[in-house]
């Protein structure tokens, strides 16, 4: 079992403790403090990570990234940034390994 809002937290603030990312506007958003669930840690971390630095190396220097935690009926996380986006030809390829 894993706090969640935790552990996107603590990747939040690795991934701004790197000294090229130092600058970046990355913001959590949820009102829970807590949110006990089971799941592999190990994982999520890496997919919120890959998630959000694909966001910051494929946009402008001033991308926005909200990350965004609500439990209703599901849980949800939500990764948004206000860049450029993806080409529409692009989508379908998005789940192809190192696409």
């Amino acid at each position: 079992r894993v706090n969640l809002v935790s552990l996107l937290r603590e990747t939040l603030i690795d991934i701004l403790n790197d000294s090229r990312y130092a600058d970046k506007s990355i913001e959590l958003q949820t009102n829970l403090e807590k949110l006990m669930l089971n799941l592999d840690a190990i994982l999520i971390r890496r997919a919120v990570t890959n998630l959000i630095l694909n966001a910051l190396v494929h946009n402008d220097p001033d991308v926005k990234i909200v990350v965004q935690l609500e439990q209703k009926e599901r849980t949800r996380v939500t990764i948004k940034d206000n860049g450029k986006g993806i080409e529409e030809e692009e989508l379908e390829k998005v789940f192809d390994r190192y696409y």
